[in-house]
């Protein structure tokens, strides 16, 4: 199957730059892109600069380098870090929501979940991320059936996310942290920082996945499965374990 050729025309903007000769004749190319097709762009700064196709539509390239430039030494001075760790986080929301061949498609384009149309834009993803990430952390969808943005999405710990996933297919609940036990029985357990927490074994899976919540409650604020929040008994019952064990 040949390869779909990608049409970009005088006039056309990508970030910073702006496209002043879609097809440069060999002699005006650079010698690194002699064989290989290019547009000439003007960058917002005022230098001309030579680009290939694909890395302006997918949003590699944003400028000519003045804003890595401008950016690397508040980067370094701010937080101690590179910025590379987060083009790649922005690169595999991007694969993950948008390209079939991607290992994890799957599980998140082909199920419907999106990037919003903003963080397309590299510079805007940064924007919007950048001031609020910790050398550490990794972005995390706060409701994991919605897709990518600034609303649903926080730098957490690896605890946090692996405590923030969907139920597994064809588990035996389908209630986050309860699984089936023998004699008509539910277990819950909960991760804490590597550690699985169990937390007893109900004779209701509707009062299992209310303890989960409980506990998910006092450790990370949030109810997975959507139960109400209501001191009471499986309450005290959770909180009297996690308190035992030292989580809280």
């Amino acid at each position: 199957m040949a390869k779909r050729t990608i049409i970009i025309e005088n006039g056309d903007v990508f970030n910073r730059l702006t496209v002043v000769n879609s097809e440069p004749t060999k002699d005006q190319r650079p010698d690194s892109l002699k064989k290989r097709r290019c547009v000439q762009c003007v960058c917002d700064c005022g230098k001309l600069t030579f680009v290939v196709p694909e890395k302006l539509k997918s949003g590699h390239t944003t400028s000519c380098g003045c804003y890595q430039q401008e950016n690397r030494g508040k980067s370094s001075i701010t937080h101690g870090l590179c910025k590379e760790p987060l083009f790649d986080v922005w690169r595999a929301i991007i694969a993950r929501c948008e390209n079939p061949k991607d290992t994890r498609y799957p599980f998140y384009g082909a199920r419907g979940i999106t990037c919003c149309p903003e963080w397309k834009d590299y510079n805007y993803f940064m924007s919007e991320m950048f001031p609020s990430f910790e050398e550490g952390l990794t972005l995390d969808r706060i409701d994991v059936n919605a897709g990518y943005s600034k609303s649903n999405c926080r730098w957490t710990n690896m605890s946090v996310q692996g405590h923030n996933k969907r139920p597994q297919i064809g588990g035996s609940s389908v209630h986050m942290g309860v699984s089936a036990h023998d004699n008509g029985k539910w277990m819950v357990y909960i991760n804490i920082n590597k550690k699985r927490c169990y937390l007893f074994l109900w004779d209701c899976e509707v009062s299992a996945s209310k303890a989960y919540d409980d506990a998910s409650y006092l450790l990370y604020q949030d109810r997975p499965n959507g139960t109400e929040y209501a001191i009471d008994w499986v309450f005290n019952k959770v909180k009297g374990k996690l308190e035992a064990k030292g989580f809280i």
